[in-house]
Order: structure tokens, then sequence, then C-alpha cells
């Protein structure tokens, strides 16, 4: 805990004149229950436990020396939302701008677990930074590795490995010298641009265990990421194997030479194999303390072998044994010849190159235990550039060491191989073949250096080193891919355990027991070059990586390494890739199949993670410049695309709407879903919940759709705006979608009524199209499911209190009230309100209960100020409207959606294509038909026409029909649309309000009694089909009043048996038979 001391002579005065003092924080331990006080901040001194505890959040240090709800900038703030560490916030904005009697918040504060103020956080983020793992400080048990231990030598050692010892002299006797040199520079390109890569990606934030999936995940996103810690993890699991069987046949080879088999030599590499990988299990669960002092050990006995074959290239041979086999010494004349390549068997640089290549796949060991690093963001970079360094170095100095002793073929012969110095090193060898030298033999260091043992012992503590570094680096590895859960029943290895509670133990057993099976298969040489890809592949991602963040350009890629270039970084992946198919190309595509494979498993399962992917950026920015360019260009109706405005509300409340509008759209426009809240109090986050639920529902139903929300009181504003404000550039919607207002006859003469009709109206002045849903009966949206009651309990519970209630006056003259919500967590009827959008009433809509209880239920637009008891009687005469809709029709409520996804629409699609208003009538249809839940359905088309032309006219028709290239099963030419309608059809529509306007000697009369006939029409026509698609008439603004043009509507979709769009395009062209 921090105390803050005030030196009497820093005091300084504000411009505003008053006094306060510049005080120095001083680090003291804390005592248990005190606090700490700030300066002379009288919101501290002395406050009350009681009052700090009953802070409803962990808040924060406010501005030293001052009473204020703000917050110092502190590291916990920016820590991510499943980070294990003390969970403290900043204030919100709400809290720091809404009224203090609404949200009183007590900032000034940093409140630990148990309500103690914890001043000294202002300056702890350095203790906050010992989390390296996303959890709390590491307790005292961990160990922490600092640059030399935990990268340069692990590095070193797979670095060098045996490679140095056993393939280096035969890589200078085929490439020579010179080639030699430059096939090792080449390698080092590759490992140093992969480095740099490595270290931008591990400086751009903090690094947690994981190693390169954890930076590969975390910049490529999971897809990536968790094909690579799979395929990383076996990679070094049955590296473990390889890496025993190359130690075993090395003491094989030593026992076969002191005639000291105890079996056969199969059985001997298996034994020995299986000896020394339960060591190295014993070494690794003991712990990475034990596990660093054994890479020390075998550092320190590498280089002691090292240093004896450079002794030994100065002593020289030995014996006329030595130089019989081709050792010879520094001798000008074997450089001069061993300079050149001497390529034999069909080998070229390539080749060549590709074998010496798997001794660079080393320099992410360090990286592999970045959990374990004190700071692995510096210790990273430093240790495997310095490592990459010393090895190139060590591998140059000693291929020219050895190129320059050593002969390149010699036959065993001490005057043969005289003769053959003399003559040329690139001479055939005599009849009889040559037995050693660089290109036949791989024991020279042996026999070049001081004392043959050590060589032996380097190549021992080279292939254990390895075999440790892979058993250890695997699980760790393998735990950070199943804490993500990107696949099933792995979770498991997740689990931590040992003193520090995060060693993957479970993760060691599963490698020993992959490493024994290998072990036991024998002959590996088929498997070393797939695993050399796995590397390799890994590697190009974390080159792509950094390429790609770097070209996406988003201001969260800031990385403190700089010595980094995003080309570079490209020209490293393609390296990678290119030397992966020089290695074995089969191999290759075998890799990036089995890549490929797991990306395409992550990417289906769409796993629930977000880290920030430098994908995300570029698909913003990409996003961002397709819009801009799209934006620029001029339309043509060729490229007419319907893109929706579906006033929707929440997605999940009517799903027939909303996928109504996605089959219009899907994978050919966009789709948005509208939604008005009319309570301006709602607060932002629930806002945010709430847009999170809807996406959910909209990712679980596989519909892509935008969302836009506005907060209105007034209904139709908020449906303004959202005509106006909703898309971005050529991304705007261009269609209105709406549900039927179905319950418009018990609103006459209210605010609600005029709202609904004036928003078609504002569509219109907007050059929008407008599309009608209506269901049959009285639209429920949702409907209850098998074996539910919420429905019938909730009509049980409207009809008791509507026994109580009487009505004062007439539906026609009720005014709108405020909803009824039943007190339940599982139904809620509601009547149209735009905090769900404009659509069909009656509705059975789920809901949750409000998480606030002053939070007052959303009053519908232009509902008035009243007394209570007003109010009383108007939530009364509401149920009583509710009880009669829901009795009359809640037994006959479908037990699903009517177009959920999966159901296969069968019958026909009848278009009533009356009036021509630029082919949107004929399109949507016809787009429908695309979709896989409309495919089966086929297009009628019903036009009018006269009775003499009929032939005529249904050739016109599908002649025009065969242009726009819309198939249909057949035209109907419908001959007496004029004729009256029937005296039922008559009687059905008698009850509309519409008949009160009717004058005498105007056409309001023809025009009502045109739509009674057409909705007779599609009764007798379309009954029994999928969905019947009408031309939607337009009512002329300030001439036709909103209940004329409710009527209109009512009568030409009442007591219709099958669902029924209208639609009326913009009369612009969206079709065209031009190519």
């Amino acid at each position: 805990m921090a105390s803050l001391q005030a030196d009497a002579s820093d005091e300084m005065t504000s411009p505003s004149g008053m006094r306060f003092r510049v005080e120095e924080v001083v680090e003291s331990p804390p005592k248990a229950g005190s606090i700490t006080s700030v300066g002379s901040n009288p919101s501290l001194d002395g406050a009350p436990m009681a009052s700090l505890q009953s802070e409803t959040h962990n808040r924060t240090v406010g501005t030293i020396g001052y009473s204020t709800s703000e917050a110092v900038p502190m590291t916990m703030f920016y820590r991510n939302q499943d980070s294990n560490a003390p969970k403290k916030t900043r204030p919100t904005l709400a809290e720091l701008h809404n009224d203090t009697q609404d949200d009183e918040v007590d900032a000034t504060t940093c409140l630990l677990g148990d309500g103690i103020p914890n001043i000294s956080q202002v300056n702890s983020d350095t203790a906050i930074d010992a989390e390296a793992t996303g959890g709390a400080a590491a307790p005292p048990m961990v160990v922490k590795f600092g640059w030399i231990k935990g990268v340069l030598i692990r590095c070193l050692l797979n670095i060098w490995g045996v490679m140095l010892f056993l393939r280096l002299s035969w890589v200078v006797g085929q490439a020579g010298i010179g080639q030699a040199i430059l096939v090792i520079l080449l390698a080092t390109v590759v490992t140093v641009l992969t480095t740099l890569s490595m270290s931008a990606i591990c400086t751009n934030g903090e690094v947690r265990g994981g190693g390169a999936y954890y930076l590969i995940s975390r910049s490529l996103g999971p897809e990536f990421g968790g094909a690579i810690g799979i395929v990383f993890s076996v990679a070094n699991a049955v590296a473990v194997a390889l890496y025993v069987v190359g130690f075993a046949e090395t003491v094989r080879d030593l026992l076969k030479e002191h005639d000291s088999l105890f079996t056969s030599e199969r059985w001997v590499v298996v034994i020995v194999g299986l000896a020394t990988v339960t060591l190295l299990l014993c070494i690794a669960l003991i712990g990475m303390a034990w596990e660093a002092r054994a890479q020390t050990i075998l550092l320190a006995m590498l280089l002691i072998a090292i240093a004896n074959f450079a002794i030994g290239t100065f002593i020289g041979p030995k014996s006329d044994a030595e130089r019989a086999e081709g050792f010879l010494g520094y001798n000008g004349t074997i450089h001069n010849d061993n300079f050149k390549s001497g390529y034999t068997d069909g080998n070229t640089f390539f080749t060549v190159f590709s074998i010496f290549f798997p001794a660079a796949t080393g320099i992410l060991a360090g990286a592999n235990i970045s959990g374990d690093l004190k700071e692995p963001q510096k210790a990273i970079p430093k240790g495997t550039l310095v490592a990459i360094g010393i090895s190139t170095v060590l591998y140059i100095v000693m291929a020219w060491m050895v190129g320059a002793n050593v002969m390149r073929n010699a036959t065993g012969v001490l005057s043969l191989n005289e003769t053959i110095a003399l003559e040329a090193m690139n001479a055939t060898c005599p009849v009889g073949g040559c037995q050693f030298g660089l290109l036949n033999t791989y024991q020279n260091m042996e026999l070049v250096s001081g004392f043959k043992y050590l060589i032996t012992a380097g190549i021992f503590s080279a292939t254990l080193s390895s075999a440790l570094a892979s058993l250890v680096g695997a699980p760790k590895v393998f735990q950070a891919v199943c804490k993500d859960r990107l696949f099933p029943l792995i979770h498991v290895f997740a689990k931590g355990s040992g003193p520090s509670g995060t060693e993957p133990h479970r993760g060691y057993f599963l490698t020993f027991f992959i490493a024994i099976c290998f072990i036991l298969i024998g002959d590996l040489d088929a498997i070393a070059p797939i695993i050399s890809n796995f590397f390799l592949l890994s590697y190009a991602l974390i080159n792509f990586s950094c390429f790609n963040a770097s070209f996406a350009n988003s201001p969260g890629w800031r990385p403190a390494f700089k010595y980094y270039n995003s080309w570079m970084a490209l020209l490293g992946a393609v390296l990678c890739v290119a030397v992966m198919f020089m290695i074995n190309w089969w191999t290759a595509l075998i890799t990036i199949v089995i890549v490929s494979f797991l990306y395409k498993y992550i990417d289906y399962k769409k796993p629930k993670v977000n880290w920030g992917s430098s994908g995300q950026a570029l698909t913003y920015s990409n996003a961002l410049r397709f819009c801009a360019k799209l934006d620029s260009t001029d339309d043509h109706v060729k490229n007419y695309r319907p893109q929706v405005l579906v006033l929707s509300g929440l997605p999940s409340d009517r799903p027939d709407l909303t996928w109504i509008a996605h089959s219009m759209t899907k994978d050919v426009a966009m789709m948005t879903c509208g939604n008005i809240i009319q309570d301006p109090d709602v607060h932002y986050q629930n806002r945010q919940v709430q847009r999170e639920r809807n996406n959910k529902w909209l990712s679980t139903n596989k519909i892509k759709a935008f969302q836009s929300v506005v907060v209105y009181p007034d209904f139709r504003q908020g449906a303004l705006s959202l005509l106006q404000s909703s898309g971005l550039g050529k991304l705007r919607p261009n269609i209105l979608f709406l549900g039927y207002k179905s319950d418009w006859l018990g609103m006459l003469d209210t605010k609600e009524l005029q709202d609904y009709v004036n928003v078609i109206h504002d569509a219109f002045d907007l050059s929008y199209a407008v599309a009608i849903m209506r269901l049959p009966g009285l639209g429920f949206y949702r409907q209850r499911k098998e074996g539910d009651t919420a429905a019938e309990e909730a009509v049980d519970s409207v009809g008791k209190r509507l026994a109580m209630a009487t009505e004062a006056s007439s539906l026609e003259n009720i005014p709108r009230a405020a909803n009824y919500q039943r007190d339940t967590d599982e139904v809620r009827f509601t009547e149209p309100t735009a905090s769900s959008g404009n659509v069909s009433s009656g509705e059975v809509i789920s809901t949750s209960r409000t998480s606030s209880a002053n939070r007052t239920n959303i009053v519908a637009a232009g509902a008035t100020a009243a007394t209570g008891q007003q109010q009383q009687q108007q939530q009364q005469q509401h149920e009583a409207r509710q009880s009669r809709r829901l009795q009359a029709r809640h037994n006959t409520v479908d037990t699903q959606s009517m177009f959920c996804r999966g159901k296969k629409m069968t019958g026909t699609i009848d278009v009533w294509w009356l009036h021509d208003d630029g082919g949107l009538t004929i399109l949507l249809p016809h787009l429908m038909t695309l979709s896989s839940q409309w495919h089966s359905c086929k297009l009628r088309v019903f036009t009018s026409g006269s009775s003499q032309k009929i032939t005529s006219e249904r050739l016109r028709m599908t002649t025009l029909l065969n242009k726009f290239r819309i198939e249909f099963s057949s035209v109907e030419i419908i001959t007496d649309m004029n004729k009256s309608p029937s005296a039922d059809s008559m009687e059905r529509a008698d009850h509309l309000p519409g008949w009160s306007e009717v004058q005498p000697n105007d056409h309001s009369k023809q025009k009502m009694m045109r739509q009674i006939r057409i909705g007779e029409l599609i009764r007798q026509n379309s009954r029994g089909t999928a969905l019947v698609v009408v031309t939607l008439p337009v009512a002329r603004k300030r001439e036709v009043s909103n209940t004329m043009y409710m009527s209109w509507l009512e009568a030409l979709t009442m007591n219709q048996s099958v669902p029924i769009l209208l639609v009326r395009g913009n009369q612009s062209n969206v079709i065209t038979f031009y190519s």
C-alpha cells in the first residue's frame, strides 16, 4: 500500500487560486484492514469501511488529491475479459454523465475483494504485469526464465543438433565450401525473416503460453491458429521419437563397434529408446527448473564436443590410418578443390539445401515455452536472434574447417589418397570405389576431432536436448489449444498441475505415449519430411501473420519491435512454402491438406472466440475500400438488388417476417432488421445485450442481416430515421418491409394508425418500394411450442381481469394504451409498439423479466399523459381487446413458424401482377424461388385483360416473362376484373369503416369495390397456394384517408387462407431484358 507524503515546499497555487500540494508516492507494505488516505482528500480520510464495501462495483483510484469520479490510467482497465486478474473497471460513461441521483458512483477508491481501498494500485502495474498467462500474479513456486536460459540455450541446442556432426561434412562434400556457405546463409535468411516477423507479433501485446499457436491464432484467428496448434503439437511429439531413435542408433553403433550387442539391432534401438524417453519424461515431470538444468549440462557437453573438433583440425592427422581415410590437415590444395561443388548421385544445390534446412527448424524452441518466460516480449526476439547469429557463424566456420582438412574422396589406402589429392578432388575413384572422404561417410567429424568419443558425447547431447525440448514444448502448445476449446473432447488436457498449477502433466504423458508408438515403429525416415514440413508451414504462417497485420493497417498493430518489413515477411512466407516443396513435394501436399481440413473444421464450427485477428482488420479495410469504390459507381438496372429494411423489431419475435425477407435477399442483397425503441431511458448496455441476442438468433438460423436500432418516443419519427439513415453509400435499403396491422379496426382515429399509414407514405416519398406481409388469421409471428400452455394461461389471466373491467366506449374509439405485460418469464401479449417494429399485433413474444424494477413498459406512439384512473381504464380496455382476439384464435396457432429454416415450401407462388411498378412484383417471387426453401415452388402469373383479347394478352405476358428470363408455370388472364363483387364478398366487407367516407359522386366507391373484387378473385383462384404476391395499391396523400386506405388493404387481404405479400415498387425499372 502506498502512503502519500506531503512536502510543504511543494505547495503550489492553481490558476483559480486553490492551494494544492504535489505529493510523492512512497511504496510501503500494507497493513491488514487499514485504509490509506490520499493527501487531504476528505472523501477518503476516515471513510467508514461499510460505505466502501457497499459499493456495487469495484472502483478505481480517483485523480490523486481530489474528490472525483474519474479514474487514473491503470493496466487493470485494459485486461481482457477472460483474464483471471482482479476485476477492476473504470467508471462507465453513464455513471459520469447521468445525474447522481440516478447512478451514484463513488470512484475515489479502488476496492479490493474485501472492500479495502488499494491506493497503491496506481503504481502497481509491474506487479500485475507479472501475470503473463492471464491469471493472477505468479505464485512463488512458478519458475520463470530469462532470455539466456529460456530462449538462447534452447534455440542453440535445437539449431545445432545432430546435423552439425553427421551431415555438415556431406553438405560440404556435395556443394563445396562456397556453395555450402550459401546453403547456410539461405537457411539463415529464412529463419531471420521468420524471427523478425515473430518478434513483431510477440511485441504487439502480451504473450501467453502456447508459442507458435498463440502467435498465429491471435493474429490470423482461431482457424489458422487451431490447425497449426494441432499439427505443431503432433510434429513436436513425433520429433521426440525421431531424436530418441537417433540417440538409440548411436548407442547401437557403439555397442556394435565393441561387439557388445545384447540382442538384435532393432530391439537394441527400441529398448534404448524406451528407456531414454522414460528418463526424459521424469525430468519434465520433476519441473521446468530441472529441465533447464539438464539443458544447460547438455549445452556444455555440446560446446566441449565443438571445441574438441576445432582443436583436432589444428592437431592434424595423428596416424597414417587417418591420412588414408582422407584427413590430411589444413591443406591449400584440398581447400581449393573442395571450395568448388562436386555434386554426385543427381544431387543439386536445392536438394542439398532441403537436406540441410531441417537443422534450422529449432528457432521456436524458446517461443514454445513463452508462458514460462519472465518477459517473453523481450526474451523471444533477443534470444532467438542471438542464437541464429551464433549458430550461423559456427556452421560456416565448421564447414570451412572440415572442407579445408578432409578430402572429398578417400580409399583408405594412403598411396592412392596422395595420388588423388595431387590430381583433383573431383577425380573418379579407382576401381573398388572410395569408402571414405566427405562424400562417402558421415563420421568425418570424429575423424578430425582430437578425441572422437567427445564427438559421440556431442551427438548424445544434441539428440537428447532436442528430444527434451520437444517433449516439453509439445504439451505446452497443446495445452494452450485445449484451453481455447477449438476442438471437442480434448479440453481435459487443458488442466494444469504441479506446484504452479499450470504444468501440462497430462500432455506430458500423451506426448510420451505418442513417442513410444513411433519408437516401436523403428524406421522413421519416411515421417521425417512430414515433420519438417509441419514446422515450415508454421514458420510460413508466422510470416504471413506479420504481413497480414501490417497490410490491414489496423490501429491496434503497434509492435514494439521495429526492425521488420511487411514485404520481407511475405517473402519469408513464400520461401518457407518453397522449401516445403524442395524437401518433398508430396509431403508438402499432405501437410497442406491436413491443415486445410483442420482449418475448414474450425471455420465450420465457428468457435465463440474473438481475439481481434488481423483478418478482422483486413475485412474492415477491404469493406471500406469496396464501399467507397461502389459509391462512385453509377447504378444500372442490371445490377439492381432488393435491399430490404424490415421492421422486425426483435427478429426472433417475428420469425416469419424475417424469414420471408431473408428468402428475398439470401446471397443476393442486403437485409437490415430495423428496431425502434420508444423508451428514451433505455440503457446503452441493454441495447447492446439485445443486439447480441439478435445476432445470436440470426447466426443460429443462418440469416445474414444487419441490425439498425433507433430510440425515438415517436414511432413515425423513428421509422423515418431508419428510412433516411440506414445503410452506407450505395449499400442502402430500397425496400421497406413491414407486417400488416391486423388490429387496426380497434384503433381508428388514433395516432398509432396514423403513424402506420404515414410510414408507408414516407417510404414512397423517399422513393422506397414497400412490401407488406399478412399471414392467415391475426398474424401470430412467434407461435407457442407444442405442449406449451403459456398462451392459454395468459388468455385465462386476461379473461379474469376482463370480468372486473367495464368498457367505457366502443372499440373504435378506444385510445391507444400502454402495453400489457404478464408477470412471467415465458410470454407477453403486446400491441405492435415501435419498440418491436411496426408489424401485426396479437403476438406471443418471448421475453425475460425486466432487469430493473424502475423501468416502465414501452408506451405506444401517441399515448398521452393520463391520470392513474384513466390509465387503469385504458389498460382494462386493452386487455379486453386482447382477450377476445386470443380466445378466438389461440386454438389455431401453429406449433412452428410458417417459414422456419429447413421447412421446404411446396405448391405454387401466385403473382397477381395487376399494375406495372417497374417489375418488383415479379422480381421478388422469382428471387425467392432461387432459394432452397422455395426452389420447388413454381410461379403462376395473374394479370387482367379483355375477354376478346385473352389469347393476345396471354401471349404478351408470356413474351415479356420470357424476355426477362423468369421461369413460370402458367399465365392466367383475369377477364372479369371489373365485375362487381358477389353479395357474399360485399357482406364480408360491410363492416369496413371506409364505407363511411364513400361519396356518391366520386370514384371512392369504385376503388373500394375494386379491392373487394380482387380479394374475392384471390380467394377463388389462389386457394391452397404457398404464397400470394399482389401489387400493393397506392393512396394519394391528403386525398385518401388513413381509414380508407386501411379499408382497401383489409378488403384485399381479409379472410384469406394463405399468406399474402403486398408489393409496390417505386415505379422505376428493377428488371431488364437487355444484355
